[in-house]
């Protein structure tokens, strides 16, 4: 009995001492913390005997429960009972229970004996080589390597060569990369009490950026070049990217192409012997932007409904297109783009490869179903869309020349009225020509139409008259002046 109340309260002094080095090395609530973890141990069938691990053993006799704890040591041993001293190296959680309870139950049959983990073990591995500075960092039993790199590392750290060096002075080597990427564990143990961790510098920090499905920065190994780097660390291109056009911008201080852009086709049979240098961006291509462009101009808006046209700040497509495309297409893909006010049947294309301009309808090839008076679209092709405004110009021998805002199925007289009418003065009988926007004459007898020009002939024989009478008179005098002034010069 002595001996299990002087057990009770070395094994109380060994939790509470335990629980405030959690606490002095900012670990937060140490019970809540100590909890998690005992539930994180009994989850995992990989928990290492861990020291400063305290372990519970509890199991039935003709005397009643029988119940003592034990600690784990620095070095590995413990000393459970009358079962004497226990080497745990190499043990997991799980091992020790079964080997314990194995033990009992040869010793006490029909005990039912159960051995569990009541407080975990905590300990320092220290941090070293390229880091913000060499620390020492609070770790316990499923502390991993990636958990304890990660914070400690600088942008220049290798998570590619890690050295491992344990209390005896062996040293492993792991690679990050892998254990991320493949899911390597092996290249992501758990750290044990007494080892040190030491980081180097990186040889080679390249960017991956574009059409590849796992853009980022990455360390290249020494015999790893392009190839690599998109197969293996990008994870390949997308469906859009090219290989042909692969961009390299070097930015290494030295070297030839310092500063310089290199193009690399990396479809080549020699491309494996393009050479990567550290600080290197690589950016792969999208194959649309070798794709023939056309522009789209005017009574659209400045949004896009189609993922190969861009926008512009002046109602202005970039569409990249297909050869033979036409533009009945074109327009159909921008439906939702268009004004409201858009004169499709006044479209034009403006052909900078001829120098030409050619009238298109694109109402009746959209909307009318006609197609013997489509256009195939050209590079750098403009299809201009006008705005049809609506206004009706009035000038001539009227009284208020000007514009007028449109209204439907109005005739002409309805705009002079507007414009306060014929001048008498200027114009005999009301004589008028309409045109259109096109400047084509149009009859008399059709109602006008937006943009249509009202003109009243400035056709009055004796306003004309009156015009040029004062002229007439002007000039008459000047002559009589000059004739006057010569004579009297004799």
């Amino acid at each position: 009995m002595k001996k299990k109340i002087i057990l009770a309260i070395i094994m109380l002094g060994v939790t509470t001492l335990a629980f405030s080095e959690i606490n002095s090395a900012g670990a937060g609530d140490s019970v809540v913390s100590n909890e998690k973890r005992i539930l994180l141990a009994n989850s995992a069938t990989d928990y290492p005997v861990t020291p400063g691990d305290v372990f519970q053993l509890s199991y039935y006799t003709a005397n009643g429960l029988q119940q003592f704890e034990f600690v784990i040591r620095g070095n590995s041993l413990t000393n459970v009972s009358f079962f004497g001293k226990i080497d745990t190296t190499g043990m997991t959680y799980l091992s020790l229970s079964e080997f314990l309870e194995k033990k009992v139950t040869a010793a006490y049959r029909d005990s039912r004996p159960e051995c569990r983990l009541v407080a975990t073990g905590i300990f320092y591995v220290v941090v070293t080589g390229e880091v913000k500075k060499t620390v020492r960092v609070e770790c316990w039993g499923l502390s991993r390597l990636e958990d304890i790199v990660l914070d400690c590392a600088t942008e220049y750290t290798s998570l590619r060569e890690i050295e491992v060096k344990d209390k005896a002075g062996k040293s492993s080597i792991y690679d990050l990369f892998l254990a991320e990427r493949l899911g390597d564990l092996s290249q992501n143990p758990f750290v044990r009490a007494g080892d040190t961790i030491i980081l180097k510098k990186t040889d080679r920090r390249v960017t991956l950026d574009g059409e590849v499905l796992r853009p980022g920065v990455y360390q290249l190994k020494p015999n790893e070049g392009l190839k690599e780097l998109v197969s293996l660390y990008g994870d390949g291109i997308t469906e859009s990217g090219d290989l042909s056009r692969v961009r390299i911008v070097r930015s290494k201080a030295g070297g030839e192409y310092f500063g310089q852009t290199l193009y690399v086709d990396a479809t080549a049979a020699n491309s494996d012997k393009t050479s990567l240098e550290n600080l290197d961006m690589i950016f792969i291509p999208d194959r649309m932007e070798t794709v023939p462009v056309v522009y789209v101009e005017g009574a659209v808006k400045n949004t896009s409904s189609t993922s190969s046209s861009q926008k512009s700040d002046s109602g202005k497509f970039i569409h990249r297109f297909s050869e033979g495309e036409y533009v009945s297409t074109l327009v159909k893909m921008l439906e939702k783009d268009l004004l409201p006010d858009a004169n499709l049947k006044d479209a034009y294309i403006i052909r900078i490869s001829t120098n030409e301009t050619i009238p298109v309808d694109l109402e009746q090839l959209v909307y009318g179903g006609v197609t013997d008076t489509d256009v195939s679209l050209k590079p750098y092709d403009r299809v201009m869309i006008p705005l049809r405004q609506f206004f009706v110009t009035v000038s001539g021998a009227v009284r208020i020349p000007g514009r007028y805002a449109y209204v439907p199925n109005r005739n002409y007289q309805y705009y002079l009225n507007l414009a306060g009418g014929t001048d008498p003065e200027k114009n005999s009988g009301e004589k008028v020509f309409i045109t259109n926007a096109k400047e084509e004459p149009q009859p008399l007898h059709r109602p006008i139409e937006p943009e249509d020009k009202v003109y009243a002939e400035y056709n009055n024989a004796l306003y004309h008259v009156n015009q040029w009478s004062f002229v007439i008179t002007t000039a008459v005098s000047v002559t009589a002046l000059v004739v006057s002034i010569m004579q009297l010069s004799k």
